[in-house]
């Protein structure tokens, strides 16, 4: 779906450099985008703003009539506040001045000249997503706020019921007040929940944003800076507070290169080759040696046969599958882990099986999804996308994954790849 969106998606190609614009339109073009529109002179994007209602404009700074800072000064009064309309500078001047301004004028992003042709596309692709995910976040708060609207002219109509039932009887003022209390409950719930969807919403929609990771390597370098700095003598305290900030940095850094990760999985092209699964598997535990060495961990290998399937893809389900078995039986004393298949008439299912921590089957509609993690941080390590990854790779095997587990008494995860796909 994404994908379709993004050919379809009206770009506005900028630049006074007739080779440049055709570039641009070569490179779009073969990679599918259909919908271009080009100007040579600045003074005529305002107009072409109107008739093209572009999705993203590419723009270069240094040109006759209008520079770039002009013609995004003349945006900034046409664009809504609400919306959201990405601009990717393409400019050969590459000094730090040029670029703070390009972005403290409302671009969202900036390539100096000669660009490398991969990544043009690449910072395409990432701003045009994050224009569809703000429109999402617009859409379905709209959503919610008709949906308050509505319910809160139910509430207003059965409140007016109720206030009138109150002066029968005593009996329609009791259950008035007490219908009235549960009223209120509900709409402070039905409010929280939709407050909680919003900033999740809004919190989802900035991560996934490329260039969140510029920020934060610049947080990560002044903290070093800081830490490090000899004119100034630092309590513990200051840099306990510079150690904590840090980490969180770091932190928001592994979450961002595993959503984006995700992301480039479900675009990575499948290698189709046959698969010692047997083989695959040795290597993968061999892998883990370190890791385990010094537990007492008993590995019940069966039979494996071999499948077809892209190599790399299904040695990360097998890494992050053991990864996982490893983990959570590191509290047992002696750790039973066991991997084996079953064969059916159309389709192979492979199992990993261990006597771990295990988890309560209510949420296992949870397990496969982006940063769901059924486990605290304080418990067990982990961001919550490696099952994430699991499924995305079986899926686009035309296959399937399922887990069964019991709190405290181990987990079974395996998944199904048919024999051709």
């Amino acid at each position: 779906m994404i994908d379709s969106t993004f050919k379809n998606a009206a770009i506005l190609i900028v630049d006074d450099n007739i080779p440049n614009i055709d570039i641009l339109v070569g490179l779009l073009t073969v990679k599918g985008f259909t919908n271009l529109e080009t100007l040579t002179d600045p003074r005529l994007v305002a107009d072409a703003f109107k008739s093209f209602n572009p999705d993203l404009i590419l723009l270069d700074l240094m040109m006759p009539y209008l520079n770039g800072y002009e013609v995004m000064a003349q945006l900034k009064g046409l664009i809504p506040s609400s919306s959201y309309l990405p601009i990717l500078v393409l400019t050969a001047d590459i000094s730090a001045e040029a670029r703070q301004r390009a972005l403290f004028d409302g671009a969202k992003d900036f390539l100096a000249k000669p660009f490398d042709l991969v990544e043009v596309v690449l910072r395409i692709e990432n701003l045009l997503f994050a224009r569809y995910l703000h429109q999402q976040l617009q859409n379905q708060n709209q959503v919610l706020e008709e949906k308050v609207l509505a319910r809160t002219l139910d509430l207003e109509r059965i409140n007016v019921d109720l206030v009138a039932a109150k002066k029968k009887t005593e009996e329609s003022e009791r259950k008035l007040h007490i219908l009235n209390a549960d009223l209120e409950h509900r709409v402070a719930e039905r409010t929280s929940q939709l407050k909680m969807a919003n900033k999740e919403l809004e919190a989802f929609s900035y991560s996934v944003s490329h260039d969140l990771k510029a920020p934060l390597r610049h947080i990560s370098g002044f903290i070093d800076l800081l830490t490090d700095l000899k004119t100034t003598r630092r309590t513990e305290e200051e840099l306990r507070y510079l150690k904590v900030i840090s980490n969180g940095a770091s932190e928001m850094g592994k979450l961002i290169d595993a959503l984006l990760g995700f992301s480039r999985l479900k675009r990575q092209e499948l290698r189709k080759t046959t698969i010692s699964m047997s083989s695959m598997v040795s290597k993968v535990l061999d892998f883990f040696e370190p890791e385990t060495r010094n537990r007492k961990i008993v590995f019940n290998i069966g039979e494996i046969p071999d499948c077809e399937g892209d190599e790399q893809l299904l040695k990360q389900v097998w890494i992050n599958l053991v990864s996982n078995a490893v983990k959570y039986t590191g509290k047992k004393e002696e750790a039973i882990i066991e991997i084996g298949s079953a064969v059916s008439d159309y389709e192979i299912t492979y199992f990993i099986k261990d006597n771990g921590a295990g988890f309560n089957m209510q949420h296992a509609g949870k397990l496969f999804g982006v940063f769901n993690r059924l486990h605290k941080n304080g418990e067990f390590e982990g961001i919550g996308i490696g099952l994430a990854n699991v499924n995305s790779i079986i899926v686009r095997h035309g296959g399937h994954c399922t887990a069964m587990g019991e709190a405290e008494k181990g987990a079974t995860f395996s998944f199904s790849l048919p024999f051709a796909f």
